[in-house]
Order: structure tokens, then sequence, then C-alpha cells
């Protein structure tokens, strides 16, 4: 997937990110529950008038021992500013001293990168603009 790529095209890619997150979590003991929309199976009409916070639940509450996160998924260090413009209200809405928000890049053949939230605001604002052919601007974080 590169700018080239339409919004179709780049949502026909499978969630491969989440099945790696899945596995990786299964193979260390963790406990998850997937939670949200998941935009690539999502059959939710007219979700795009959905409020930004609701359509951007987070994908899974993991939990092992006594930690408990809420984590967002990423198959890739690209990151859209729409998303990022309302990283506050995802904070607010979903984060909690007790269960952290935090985001997994999940990348075949590696452990997945696991990013406060407050980490992935920084790279994002040490990185450039990019811009989709469709319009959509977004930045490639430092993993």
């Amino acid at each position: 997937m590169n700018n080239t790529n339409s919004y179709e095209e780049r949502q026909s890619v499978s969630d491969l990110g989440e099945q790696l997150f899945e596995q990786w979590a299964l193979q260390n003991n963790y406990v998850f529950h997937r939670i949200g929309f998941h935009s690539k199976n999502n059959s939710v009409p007219n979700f795009f008038r959905l409020n930004t916070v609701l359509r951007n639940i987070p994908d899974y509450i993991l939990n092992k021992h006594n930690k408990t996160y809420v984590v967002n998924v990423k198959g890739t260090a690209n990151i859209k500013l729409k998303e990022m413009l309302t990283l506050d209200k995802l904070v607010n809405a979903y984060s909690s001293d007790n269960a952290p928000l935090i985001y997994a890049f999940c990348f075949k053949g590696q452990n997945p990168v696991l990013m406060k939230w407050t980490t992935v605001e920084e790279r994002f604002n040490e990185a450039e603009n990019k811009t989709w052919h469709d319009g959509v601007v977004y930045r490639t974080i430092a993993l």
C-alpha cells in the first residue's frame, strides 16, 4: 500500500495487524476481548455519520495478571491526521489510570511494538505530512 491507493484499496487489505496481535496475545498468555468496529468487516450502514469517538472505539481490551490495557492495533506506521486531531477525545473516552490506551504496531515476523498514546502523539508531531491521492493526510511515525 502506498499513497496512490484509494480508500477502498487500503481497506481491501486483510486485518493482518489484528490477526498478528491476537496470535501474539495468545502466545504470551494475555486475555483479550475484541471491541469496537472493525472497518474492513464493518457492515454498519452510514458508518461515516457516527460521532468520531464512536467510530474510533479501540480494537481490544488486553489483560494479564493485574494489568489492563485498551489497545488500538495498527498494521502500519501510517497515522491519519484526522485520528490524531481527535486523540484527546479518544483518551478522555477510553483511557484511564488503571487501563491506559496504548497502540500496538503489528508486522509479520516480529513482536508488536507497544506504545503509550503519549509516545504516538510525540512521534506523530515529529513526522512530516504526507497525502494519499484521495486527499487523506497522514504521517509515518518512527517505531
